[in-house]
C-alpha cells in the first residue's frame, strides 16, 4: 500500500508564497515516488492553487483560522480521512500548541522551521535549510525530535534540478539583472529597485523583474517597467531559466536566496523581514552574497552604488558564483525524502535458514551483470561462503524488507579497521523506486552509528555502471579513484561520514 503525505501550507499577500514554494519541491519528491500527495490549506491564491494541481497533489481546503485549534482538528480529520504517513507543516501560524495537537492524534510530523519560532518542539523531524541553522536555535527540541538543518536540505523544486549538472558563463561585462523580492513583496520594495536601475549608475543594465501572484503592486510596477531594457514577469515558470540568463541578482533573503545560491548566480540581499536575518548574513559571510541591509534602510541611492561597486569585478563574481553552487547542490528534497521513508525499509541480520534466499538475490542476472564476477554462483560454493561470512565478525550481511516483511534486498559490509565496503543486491520488483538508494543510505547510516571507528565507507562500481553511481552519490558517495579492482577497470565511489545526509 502506497504511503500518503499531508503537506499543511499557506500562502497570501501577508505571508508570501515562500512555504508553499519550498514545500512544492517535497511534494514533487515524494510524487516522484508514485505516491500520493494532499495538499491542505486554508489560504491560498488560485495561482498557487493551479500550481499544486499541476504537479499532481490533491488540494484539500480548510474553513478555519490558521493555525486555530479548529485548523489542527480539521488537519488531524484529514490525516486520518486519508491514511497519511507523515504530516508536514510550514508556515509562521502554527505555533508550539499547533504541534501539540497534532502529536497527541499521533501523527508523524515534519515541522519545517526557519529560526525556532515555536519555542518547543515534539516534532518527529525539524527542518530548517537556511545557512545559519544550528541545534542552538532549538534548545526546546525533545530528545525523539531529529534536527535536519542547513542548505543540504533546502527544498529546489523540479524545474530548478535539470539545471544540476549546467555551469555557469561569465559574460564580460555583466549587464544583465534578475530582481525577485518575494511572492506578495507588501511594501513594495521592488519599486526600490526599479528607481535604482533608472539612475545614471545603471544606464545600459538590463532587468528582469519578477513578482508573485499574490504581489498587490502589479499594476504600478507594470507601468514603470515599460523601458525596453527592463521586463516584468509574473510568477513565471520559467525561474530558473531567467537566472540562467542573468549576471546578478537582487533578492530577499527567503527562500530564493537558495534557489539563486544553486544557479551559480551572484546576488545582493535585501532582508524583507526579521526572519530573513540569518540567511542574509551567512550567505554573505560565506561569501556567496553581499547583504545591503534591512528594507527599511536601502534606498534607490545605495541600490545603485551596490550594483555599480560589483558589476566590473569579474573575479569577485565568479568566486560567489562559485560559493553559491558549493552550498547548495540540488539534493536537499531527496534528503528529506530519506528521512521521511526511512522507516518503510527495515535491516535484520542474516540467520542460517536465509542461507538460499541469499543465493537466490546474488544470482539474479542483473546482479551478476554488475558483480565484478558475473558467472552464476554455483549452490555448493554459496553454502562455503555464506558459512564463512555468519563466522566472520568483520561482515555485516543484512536482509532488507518492506512493511509486510516481504524481502527485497541485501546490503554487506566488510569491515576493515576504519573503513567498510559496501556491496548491495535489489530484487528486480524493487527497482525504479528509489528503494536501493534507501537502502544504501539506511544501511550506512546504521553500520557508522554502530562503529564509531569507521571513518568512511568504500563502494566499487563498474566503469558502465551508471544507475549504481547515481545511487551512492545521492547518499553522499563521491568519486574517489579510478583503478583496478579483481583484475577489471572500476570506480571507487567512498562516504565520509560527515557527508552522510
Amino acid at each position: 500500500m502506497a504511503d500518503a503525505l499531508l503537506i499543511r501550507a499557506d500562502a497570501s499577500s501577508q505571508i508570501g508564497s515562500g512555504h508553499v514554494m519550498r514545500c512544492l519541491a517535497l511534494a514533487e519528491q515524494w510524487l516522484h515516488g508514485g505516491e500520493p500527495v494532499f495538499w491542505a490549506s486554508v489560504q491560498l491564491p488560485e495561482r498557487l492553487r493551479e500550481r499544486v494541481q499541476k504537479i499532481g497533489a490533491q488540494l484539500l481546503l480548510i474553513d478555519a483560522i490558521p493555525g486555530a485549534v479548529e485548523d489542527a482538528q480539521k488537519t488531524i480529520q484529514l490525516a486520518e480521512t486519508k491514511s497519511t504517513s507523515w504530516c508536514v507543516v510550514d508556515g509562521y501560524q502554527f505555533g508550539f500548541d499547533y504541534q501539540k495537537t497534532l502529536k497527541s492524534a499521533g501523527l508523524r510530523l515534519l515541522w519545517i522551521d526557519d529560526y525556532g519560532h515555536a519555542g518547543h518542539y515534539l516534532s518527529d523531524l525539524v527542518l530548517n535549510p537556511g545557512p545559519g541553522a544550528s541545534p542552538a536555535l532549538y534548545p526546546g527540541a525533545t530528545p525523539q525530535t531529529r534536527l535536519l538543518l542547513g542548505c543540504k536540505y533546502a527544498l529546489l523544486r523540479r524545474e530548478f534540478l535539470e539545471w544540476m549538472d549546467w555551469q555557469r558563463p561569465f559574460r564580460k561585462p555583466a549587464r544583465k539583472i534578475l530582481v525577485t523580492l518575494g511572492g506578495s513583496d507588501p511594501n513594495n520594495i521592488t519599486l526600490r529597485v526599479l528607481q535604482a536601475l533608472q539612475t545614471k549608475e545603471c544606464s545600459g543594465l538590463e532587468a528582469d523583474i519578477v513578482i508573485g501572484g499574490a504581489n498587490p503592486h502589479a499594476a504600478e510596477l507594470q507601468s514603470l517597467a515599460s523601458h525596453d531594457n527592463q521586463r516584468l514577469h509574473l510568477d513565471p515558470q520559467n525561474l530558473p531559466e531567467l537566472m540562467a540568463k542573468a549576471d546578478i541578482a537582487i533578492s530577499g533573503g527567503g527562500g530564493t536566496s537558495l534557489e539563486i545560491a544553486f544557479m551559480g548566480l551572484p546576488s545582493l540581499l535585501i532582508c524583507l523581514a526579521d526572519n530573513q536575518m540569518l540567511n542574509c548574513r551567512h550567505l554573505h559571510d560565506a561569501g556567496a552574497a553581499i547583504f545591503l541591509g534591512r528594507a527599511s534602510e536601502v534606498t534607490p541611492v545605495s541600490i545603485a552604488q551596490a550594483i555599480q561597486s560589483i558589476i566590473s569585478n569579474d573575479a569577485l563574481l565568479a568566486e560567489m558564483s562559485r560559493i553559491g553552487r558549493s552550498l547548495v547542490d540540488g539534493r536537499g528534497a531527496f534528503r528529506v525524502w530519506l528521512h521521511l521513508k526511512e522507516d518503510s525499509i527495515h535491516l535484520r541480520p542474516v540467520t542460517e535458514a536465509d542461507c538460499r534466499l541469499t543465493w537466490e538475490f546474488a544470482n539474479l542476472p542483473d546482479v551478476r551483470a554488475v558483480s565484478f564476477t558475473s558467472a552464476p554462483i554455483p549452490w555448493e560454493k554459496h553454502l562455503e561462503w555464506f558459512a564463512r561470512r555468519l563466522r566472520d565478525p568483520n561482515c555485516r550481511l543484512w536482509l532488507a524488507t518492506d512493511t509486510r516483511g516481504t524481502p527485497f534486498g541485501q546490503v554487506r559490509f566488510d569491515l576493515e579497521r576504519d573503513y567498510a565496503t559496501i556491496s548491495i543486491a535489489l530484487a528486480k520488483e524493487a527497482r525504479g523506486r528509489n528503494l536501493g538508494t534507501l537502502l544504501i543510505w539506511k544501511a550506512s547510516r546504521a553500520l557508522l552509528n554502530e562503529n564509531a571507528a569507521l571513518a568512511e565507507i568504500h563502494a566499487w562500481i563498474k566503469p558502465e555502471n551508471i544507475a549504481s553511481a547515481k545511487a551512492f552519490g545521492k547518499c553522499g558517495f563521491e568519486k574517489a579513484a579510478e583503478k583496478e579492482f579483481n583484475g577489471q577497470p572500476a570506480m571507487l565511489y567512498s562516504l565520509q561520514r560527515t557527508k552522510l545526509p
